[in-house]
């Protein structure tokens, strides 16, 4: 009986076995590979190529012209077809008359897979990318082919049309390698691989109205390559006008972890790290200005004007200093209070070096118009005190001295002035928009002591209202903005197009205070339809971590924005 059990057991076993079902098949992963050239120049003439290849399942194939033109000069035998090895026949017609060359790629899909194979026929160029063309600030390397059956003659250039020693090139027959070097500097920089090809002709183009002369001229085809630089905008956001009904008198400080930017119609926070406006400050009255002084307290004031017109009513001079990390405006002190007006436009456009709870010197401007006269005011706090006039009981200024390198400085928002030090001695950098455009440094109070250390390029259509000045990885920095006064250039030409002119943030090294060095000018734009005439910028600089950061507004484009350099000292 037992025997029996176990040869049952067998036979039910040897069933089950057999019973068991057939595994799936695996399936076959698509792919097509070429087995002939994927590159295939043809004459002129008439002519008929051959395509090999290796499916692992049904393929289709189809041509297209890379310049979009109709492909009916060209026929495959083919379309469509089985796995296994293929041949696809490709019979092309002669050039027409006036056609160099043709351009066009046969596509061979199987399933998700792909190749591609190109076709030049007559005198072609062609220009095949393998790699980026952008190449971080550490360096990279850009590579390309050059697929061609003619002469050709290769220079680079940088941007400004100069040759360039930062991205040599060598060339292995038609394939490039572009070596970016490590940019050492703060801007983004690009070039390009130029290249002329005489045996290819092409219309010349009218530039007024695009349509061709009648001449040719070489084709040229360049491959460009960028780099980016130690300035990086971490974000820029449109102006809320919404906010401000005044766009003439922007000013901007650093309060905890916001930006405030302020004119007399109101103060708004944007947040550091984004940029976003938070909600109106509700304060008793809006200050005229704000600023921050090096020890990063807000400093702000009330008044200053002159009543050159009539009815005008005098506000007297109040500057109020509100500790770091505080927020609450009630809570600042009053250090300077100045009631006998200062004869032209008034005092404007605060600047503080130092710690005004301390010791530090506060700059205003004073504009006197077309007719000369315009100073930088000045008033030196000790122990956060300002020296008092025993007959008046108000703070008097400590000296004034003339910018005598102007005569045109036709509002106190129009030139900016600031001390790179706590006493008048300490030496202090002016610009403004006055003929003269350029940087001016003063190392004490004596209008005979004004040197031109740096010359900004500028002309009529830019001014300079702002200034900051800081120390970051030991080294002095100065920060001021070339603003786009006018912001387009056809003036008087209804018919023609707007053509922007840019805004510029300089940046520039002052560790000897009279030899300033140029370390970047940041080039940006404005937005058409944002576009406000006569407006004015501010700037702060601040240390985040190892990087420096310069916030601007520019209401002339619009714009908040956040500039980041690295630490590359």
């Amino acid at each position: 009986m037992k025997k029996y059990f176990a040869i049952l057991a067998a036979a039910l076993f040897a069933f089950a076995a057999c019973q068991k079902p057939d595994p799936e098949p695996t399936p076959v992963e698509d792919s097509v590979t070429l087995m002939s050239d994927a590159v295939v120049n043809i004459g002129s003439e008439s002519s008929i190529s051959v395509i090999k290849f290796k499916a692992t399942n049904n393929w289709l194939a189809y041509i297209y012209d890379v310049n979009g033109s109709d492909t009916d000069y060209a026929v495959l035998d083919k379309v469509t077809g089985d796995a296994g090895e293929n041949s696809i026949k490709l019979t092309a017609q002669g050039l027409p008359e006036g056609v160099d060359g043709r351009d066009f790629n046969v596509v061979i899909s199987c399933g998700t897979a792909s190749v591609e194979v190109m076709f030049f026929q007559g005198k072609v160029f062609y220009i095949h990318h393998t790699s980026d063309n952008l190449v971080s600030q550490q360096g990279g390397k850009v590579t390309f082919d050059i697929i061609t059956n003619c002469k050709y003659e290769v220079k680079t250039y940088d941007k400004a049309g100069d040759a360039f020693e930062w991205a040599p090139v060598t060339r292995d027959g038609d394939h490039f390698t572009v070596d970016v070097q490590a940019n050492k500097t703060f801007d983004e920089r690009d070039g390009y691989v130029k290249f002329t090809i005489d045996e290819i002709q092409v219309p010349v183009i009218d530039e007024e109205t695009g349509e061709p002369t009648g001449e040719t001229e070489a084709m040229v085809a360049r491959v460009r390559f960028f780099q980016a630089g130690n300035t990086a905008v971490a974000w820029s956001n449109d102006f809320i006008w919404d906010y401000y009904a005044d766009p003439s008198s922007f000013t901007m400080a650093i309060c905890g972890d916001n930006i405030l930017i302020s004119n007399t119609n109101g103060v708004i926070p944007f947040n550091k790290k984004t940029g976003k406006a938070g909600a109106p400050l509700t304060l008793p009255k809006n200050p005229q200005g704000i600023t921050n002084d090096d020890a990063g307290n807000l400093v702000f004031f009330f008044g200053g004007n002159y009543p050159l017109e009539e009815g005008v009513e005098y506000i007297p001079l109040e500057v109020y200093v509100l500790p770091k990390g505080e927020t609450d405006f009630t809570k600042a002190k009053k250090i300077i209070t100045y009631t006998n007006g200062w004869y032209g436009y008034g005092l404007d456009n605060i600047r503080v070096s130092g710690d005004a709870t301390g010791n530090a010197v506060v700059d205003f401007i004073s504009a006197a118009g077309w007719d000369g006269g315009s100073s930088i005011v000045s008033w030196v706090v000790t122990n956060g005190e300002c020296e008092l006039d025993p007959e008046s009981g108000e703070n008097i200024y400590s000296d004034y001295v003339s910018l005598s390198w102007t005569s045109a400085i036709w509002s106190s928002r129009n030139a900016v002035a600031r001390h790179m030090g706590t006493t008048l001695d300490s030496g202090l950098y002016s610009i403004g928009y006055d003929g003269n455009y350029n940087l001016h440094y003063n190392n004490s109070m004596s209008a005979a002591n004004w040197q031109e250390v740096l010359v900004s390029g500028s002309s009529w259509a830019e001014g300079y209202n702002a200034i900051d000045a800081i120390e970051w990885a030991g080294h002095k920095f100065v920060s001021f903005i070339g603003m786009s006064y006018f912001g387009k250039t056809n003036w008087g030409d209804d018919t023609a197009p707007w053509s922007y002119m840019p805004s510029y943030l300089w940046l520039v090294n002052v560790d000897d205070p009279a030899n300033p060095v140029k370390a970047s000018v940041y080039e940006y734009y404005m937005t058409e339809d944002l576009f406000v005439y006569g407006s004015t910028t501010d700037v702060c600089l601040e240390v985040e971590g190892d990087k420096l950061v310069a916030y601007v507004v520019d209401s002339g484009v619009s714009k908040i924005m956040k500039f980041v350099y690295n630490n590359i000292f």
